[in-house]
């Protein structure tokens, strides 16, 4: 110092120094604290729990969400604290469900994990709570970690695969009966094709209901889906519970046995279900009464596919045989779908080629043989096979949808026939043709039809089947309006057989009846008074003014005989055999010169 205690100048100049250097630390020392406390307010902001170990596994720092997750153990949370005293601590409270019976192994695991991070843990916490573990091992020996809670997008998760699976079971069950539907059965059949040994046996049955159809009609809906819920129920109990029941149309099921299945067995299954299907059942002080048709297939697992459609042919081939009855597929059957494949691409083709023609057969007046008329019939003269009748191939077309184009051609073929007749002069007063109720139903067919007399003669439809008249004759009422409209002549077909009687003279008013060739043919054998039933037919037709056609006859005895019993027209061989259009015009110029001579 200098005199009088004045400071050297190197003196202040060293406690500027130090001044400046402690306001420098002072500085730094704030902006440390201003940065920590960003970083604990950053740390405290983290959506998710964070902690960080030192290199020794001890807490160095965490925040607040991390205590709050893990609430069983969050006493030994704390700075200092090593990893495993914090898991110690909540095995002791319970808090690691997965680890319940064997806490000694689950606490080796997940140390090791800790010790060695290799991707995110999934952890559960109790009350469903549900983490995911990212931890990661930092440079200098750290361990930073993150728990994010994924309960929400767990439950979400878990929300999203119940309504899949609810939506898959609704695309493969039927809602009615909650059996399978078909994509339910193609799934089952797949799945039992791919994990069944290729050798092991199946049995599979198609199932159609018999006089369903009428259920609906007569008692509604509600009656049906009863009866479809009461057979379900038949099946299913019909077979074993690893069995595939399933509905796959309106009345239709089919039924997977599983192995091991041969024809015993499946048989069985199908009496079982032919027999409780044929009792009567109850519904709202009704009775229902319905059967059933099965077609079974037997078969490895190979061959799941290719046996439902063996089973197709099979149920077509029993209902064809009478219904209520199951029968087993063989080649035989096969072979028969074949040929009738076959046919039914040679009609397709032979339509196109003009192979379908009718063929007519005489109608005479009974008192003195006069031509009256002629009855179309639909013939198909196949190239190979020859000249086939209707009950060959009608059926096929049937199934081809090609009804309405053969009852068009053989209608326009019997026109045209009709009208050569009168042009060549001889003197006609009807063509028939048959066609079914089912077509007349169908509006666009009656409109096609010619309107008015066809050049000196007039149409008549003959209806090929019984009409049940008492029940649906409201609903067909307006058919026979529109006919009698465009003056087309409406004649019964087979009268006297079923529903084909009494009261439909009174509602249809027909212009002719023919009479069913059973009942001709009893009556000429004069079997059981058939004959008594034909005069009694007869006059009750000509007190209603009402022509009745005898069909059938084959000699001049059976002729007497039906117009003693009081028939009108006849029509048979011994009139003449079904002739095509170049031998009826020379059959009726023969004939009109016989009857002049």
């Amino acid at each position: 110092m200098t005199e009088a205690g004045t400071p050297r100048p190197d003196d202040a100049s060293a406690a500027q120094g130090r001044w400046r250097r402690a306001a420098e630390l002072a500085g730094a020392r704030r902006a440390a604290r201003a940065a920590e406390d960003r970083l604990w307010a950053a740390i405290e902001a983290l959506p998710d729990a964070f902690v960080l170990y030192d290199a020794e596994d001890r807490v160095a720092l965490f925040n607040t969400k991390y205590r709050d997750l893990y609430a069983a153990s969050a006493g030994a949370i704390r700075i200092g604290a090593t990893f495993e005293e914090i898991l110690r601590a909540g095995l002791a409270h319970g808090q690691y469900p997965e680890a319940a019976g064997r806490e000694e192994a689950w606490l080796a695991e997940r140390l090791e994990r800790h010790r060695a991070p290799r991707g995110p843990i999934a952890q559960e916490l109790p009350g469903g709570r549900h983490l995911q573990i990212h931890e990661v091992r930092l440079p200098n020996g750290d361990t930073a970690g993150f728990r994010v809670d994924v309960t929400e997008i767990k439950r979400r998760k878990q929300e999203l695969r119940e309504k899949a699976a609810a939506l898959e079971v609704a695309a493969t069950t039927d809602s009615l009966t909650g059996l399978r539907n078909r994509r339910g059965l193609e799934r089952a059949v797949a799945e039992l094709a791919r994990t069944c040994p290729k050798s092991a046996r199946f049995g599979l049955l198609h199932v159609d209901l018999d006089r369903f159809k009428p259920i609906n009609s007569v008692f509604g809906h509600a009656a049906g889906d009863f009866a479809l819920r009461r057979v379900a129920e038949v099946l299913t109990r019909s077979v074993r519970r690893e069995d595939v029941v399933a509905r796959v149309g309106g009345d239709e099921f089919v039924l997977v046995l599983t192995p091991p299945c041969d024809r015993r067995r499946a048989m069985a299954a199908a009496q079982r279900i032919l027999s409780q299907c044929s009792e009567p059942v109850d519904w709202n002080g009704k009775t229902l009464r319905f059967g059933a048709s099965i077609g079974i297939a037997l078969g490895p697992a190979a061959d799941l596919p290719r046996m439902q459609a063996d089973a197709d042919i099979a149920l077509y081939e029993a209902k064809k045989g009478g219904r209520n009855r199951n029968l087993l597929f063989n080649a035989d059957l096969r072979h028969r779908v074949e040929a009738r494949k076959a046919l039914s691409d040679d009609l397709l083709a032979g339509l196109s080629r003009g192979e379908i023609e009718a063929q007519y057969q005489p109608q005479v007046d009974a008192a003195d043989g006069t031509l009256v008329g002629f009855e179309a019939l639909a013939r198909w003269r196949h190239p190979v096979r020859g000249l086939l009748g209707p009950q060959a191939f009608l059926g096929i077309a049937e199934d081809l949808g090609l009804v309405p184009t053969v009852d068009r051609l053989i209608c326009d073929h019997a026109i045209a026939t009709g009208r050569a007749l009168v042009a060549a002069g001889h003197a006609l007063s009807t063509v028939s043709v048959n066609v079914s109720m089912g077509r007349l139903t169908e509006g666009p067919f009656v409109q096609q039809l010619p309107s008015g007399p066809c050049d000196g003669f007039r149409l008549s439809l003959e209806i090929l089947e019984a009409v049940d008249v008492d029940r649906d004759f409201d609903e067909i009422a307006w058919v026979f309006d529109a006919l009698r409209e465009r003056g087309i002549l409406i004649e019964v077909d087979d009268f006297g057989s079923g529903r084909a009687s009494l009261t439909s003279l009174l509602k249809i008013r027909p212009d002719r009846v023919k009479l069913d060739s059973q009942i001709v043919r009893a009556a000429l054998e004069d079997t059981r008074g058939a004959g008594a039933m034909v005069r009694a037919i007869a006059e009750m037709c000509h007190g209603l003014g009402i022509p009745m056609t005898a069909e059938g006859i084959e000699t001049a005895e059976h002729a007497r005989l039906v117009r003693e019993m009081g028939c009108d027209l006849l029509q048979g061989y011994y009139v003449s055999p079904p002739l095509d259009r170049g031998d009826l015009l020379s059959w009726a110029a023969a004939r009109s010169a016989h009857r002049t001579a």
